[in-house]
């Protein structure tokens, strides 16, 4: 399994531009998977191909939430790639939120699966199913199968790190989490895993690298396990 950071609110690759957002890309077992889709579509196709990575290649496409900075890119990915299977969370319903585009009609007529319950997306990739949150929206995280263990990987965790991951736990031990853990501040919670990149909304995120097994993301940040 090989993951990279497409789009992040940190720069870590030099060239890759980064913003408010979020979006990654896994390959596992042949199949090519992007996790959201950032702020806008421009900058993630310029670091898409900066990395790489052909949109028209991608073979799932997974939206955790329904914000703008991860719901940004969608529009145009989905105009370069008319094959992904696309799951989205339960609620999603094209509303404008933040000032975010907004969707009718079956997503651009495309089918999609809107996830409620956790379900194995694919072999050894989950969903950990759309959870709610304080705000009043659902979120869904996926978890990736590694030779390590399950690998989560999480939006904005609006419903908290430890529910997203609890509930991929089903699928078996979790071992990592990446991605933005937005105010979450058990910290304790993390203490046992061997893999923790907090980035993009992660307001605890200096003392999480600080105090734990962490390492920084960004734009062009790589993971292979």
């Amino acid at each position: 399994m090989k993951l990279t950071i497409l789009y992040d609110n940190y720069g870590f690759k030099e060239g890759m531009r980064y913003g408010w957002g979020f979006s990654a890309y896994i390959e596992h077992r042949g199949k090519r998977i992007l996790f959201d889709f950032g702020e806008a579509w421009e900058p993630l196709k310029e670091n898409m191909l900066m990395m790489v990575v052909d949109p028209s290649s991608i073979d799932i496409a997974v939206l955790s939430h329904d914000h703008w900075d991860h719901n940004g890119g969608m529009e145009g990915f989905l105009s370069e790639n008319d094959e992904a299977e696309l799951y989205l969370p339960a609620d999603f319903n094209g509303r404008e939120v933040f000032n975010a585009p907004s969707w009718k009609d079956r997503v651009f007529g495309r089918d999609a699966v809107f996830v409620k319950d956790p379900i194995e997306i694919d072999k050894g990739v989950y969903s950990s199913g759309s959870l709610n949150s304080s705000i009043g929206l659902m979120e869904q995280a996926i978890g990736v199968e590694t030779e390590e263990g399950i690998l989560a990987i999480v939006g904005c965790s609006h419903p908290g790190v430890d529910a997203l991951v609890e509930s991929l736990r089903r699928f078996g031990d979790v071992y990592g989490v990446i991605g933005g853990f937005h105010g979450f501040s058990n910290l304790d919670y993390l203490s046992n895993f061997e893999l923790i990149v907090p980035t993009h909304c992660t307001k605890l995120r200096d003392e999480i690298l600080g105090k734990y097994k962490a390492v920084e993301g960004g734009s062009g940040f790589q993971i292979e396990i």
